[in-house]
């Protein structure tokens, strides 16, 4: 049985989303990545709080949202600063995988090489046409 983990931003430690734990091979707790946890986060009281996880005390804080969707849609940041953000992202979520690569993994061959392909995916973000103002991530293979 999977069991859900509950991620986030590296760098800000704000709530991303949903994943799903690798089992341990040898029956223990299951493997969490390095930018989730298993502790789920509170639930925001308004549309203007987020869920930031505090790696110190290893525990959620809700705290006021300052990203206002549409301020972010008609971004004042140069092409240079979105590209820098999006390859922050991009490096935080390769780093989050990068257990799915070593000898030891508990994963199969062609699970490995899912891995494989969605970090190939990962790493070819900034080669897109229309990079950084759009940007197409390809989907976790933890997701499906």
């Amino acid at each position: 049985m999977s069991k859900r983990v509950y991620c986030f931003d590296y760098a800000t430690g704000r709530y991303t989303g949903l994943d799903e734990a690798l089992p341990d091979p040898e029956g223990g707790q299951p493997m969490v990545p390095g930018n989730a946890t298993l502790v789920p986060p509170p639930q925001p009281s308004s549309d203007g709080e987020v869920a930031v996880w505090r790696s110190q005390t290893e525990s959620w804080e809700l705290v006021p949202d300052y990203v206002d969707e549409d301020v972010l849609n008609q971004s004042p940041l140069s092409e240079e600063q979105l590209a820098t953000a999006a390859r922050r992202h991009r490096n935080g979520l390769l780093r989050g995988c990068d257990w799915t690569q070593v000898p030891d993994s508990p994963l199969g061959e062609s699970e490995r090489q899912e891995w494989q392909m969605y970090r190939q995916a990962l790493r070819e973000v900034p080669e897109q046409e229309g990079f950084p103002t759009e940007i197409n991530w390809p989907a976790s293979p933890a997701s499906n």
